[in-house]
């Protein structure tokens, strides 16, 4: 009977460091072997420094091209080189944080010929390392070999300028002035921080107080136009402007300069114009009172002529009565008379 084949054993993604000697497992940034003591010496480079040395190479090539000599040559390598190191991505990956960290510290510690790009490799080993701690976070094993090296690193940094310093007075003495230079630069750079901290809440304070007197002067004008005040309303206009000048939040003043002068202007055609809706209808209203008081002349000076007309007419109409009776009385006469004749 045959036997069942036993199922292949499923293994996780990722790199199994094993010491080459006794083939213990060996943790993040080993460099001796913990069961035999086996020193770690060839390990082989990752992705990353492979990509790295391969941008250096391409620029030997370029300025051997170009036929670059001299100080004009380095310069042109070190520029370059300084641009790769600054602009090459920091990578994710464990193994590769790992092994670009030792490739670059060799490069950051103090030696007899420091590399011409020293200050850029120590701004990218910085990032490496943030970015190792971040990897590691929950390894605590891994964050202290993290802090052991970065220790080693400062000491070595601290320890070269000591030893200038005891060869060279000069440059311990050029090292403390640059100290106290910096010292003194920290003490103004607070000094200002607080000067200006205290100018920005005097700001603040003073532009309430100022929002406020504005809005209590704009409160004052409309209620003067309500009242029709325009006069009155009118000559508080120029006083509707922001008088703040501060020192600090130049821009801030500004802005709120330029809102209330756009607010002085709408209170201003607001006030005109209530002004000359008033005056009109102040002008409507002399102007039915005029007709009103012409109409009722009118009409006084009508009763009256009409009254006079009657008077006349009766006066005429009596005359006529009167003429009529005269008449009558002489045709009376006369009759009378022709008739004493016959």
């Amino acid at each position: 009977m045959n036997q069942m084949a036993e199922p292949p054993v499923l293994q996780r993604r990722g790199s199994i460091h094993k010491c080459p000697s006794c083939g213990a497992a060996l943790g993040a940034f080993a460099s001796v072997c913990n069961a035999c003591g086996h020193e770690l010496l060839e390990v082989d480079a990752n992705r990353s420094i492979s990509a790295l040395a391969e941008r250096f190479e391409e620029i030997e090539r370029e300025v051997e091209s170009m036929g670059y000599k001299g100080k004009r040559r380095e310069d042109f390598i070190n520029e370059k080189k300084g641009r790769v190191i600054r602009d090459f991505p920091i990578p994710n990956s464990r193994d590769d944080l790992q092994q670009l960290m030792y490739y670059i510290q060799p490069k950051i510690l103090p030696s007899v010929k420091p590399d011409p790009n020293v200050e850029e490799w120590r701004t990218k080993f910085t990032e490496v390392l943030n970015r190792a701690k971040q990897a590691y976070r929950n390894d605590d094993s891994v964050l202290s070999e993290i802090a052991k090296m970065e220790a080693s690193i400062d000491s070595s940094l601290s320890q070269s300028l000591g030893i200038k310093a005891k060869r060279n007075p000069l440059f311990f003495a050029l090292l403390g002035g640059v100290v106290l230079l910096g010292a003194a630069a920290f003490v103004n750079s607070r000094i200002e921080a607080n000067k200006v901290a205290e100018c920005e809440q005097a700001y603040v304070e003073s532009a309430a107080a100022e929002k406020g007197r504005l809005e209590g002067l704009a409160a004052t004008i409309e209620q003067d136009v309500q009242a029709r005040r325009f006069s009155e309303a009118q000559s508080k206009l120029g006083r509707v402007r922001w008088e703040l000048a501060p020192a600090c939040q130049l821009d801030q003043n500004a802005a709120a300069q330029a809102g209330w002068q756009e607010h002085l202007q709408q209170l201003t055609a607001f006030v005109n114009t209530k002004a000359e809706q008033d005056a009109g209808a102040r002008q409507a209203q002399l102007e039915r009172e005029a007709a009103e008081q012409q109409a009722a002349a009118n009409r006084v000076t009508a009763e009256r002529v009409a009254q006079e007309n009657k008077v006349v007419e009766v006066a005429r109409i009596q005359a006529d009565q009167k003429k009529a009776e005269s008449a009558r009385d002489a045709g009376d006469k006369r009759k009378a008379a022709l008739e004493n004749q016959w």
